[in-house]
């Protein structure tokens, strides 16, 4: 596996996780 695949997986699990907090977030700001 390349350098590049790694980083491009790694940004993707990033990317879902900051995403899964942010709904987290919205969900617990929510009335």
């Amino acid at each position: 596996m390349s350098n590049r695949d790694v980083s491009k997986k790694t940004s993707a699990q990033f990317e879902k996780r900051s995403h899964l907090r942010r709904m987290t977030i919205s969900s617990a700001d929510a009335p």
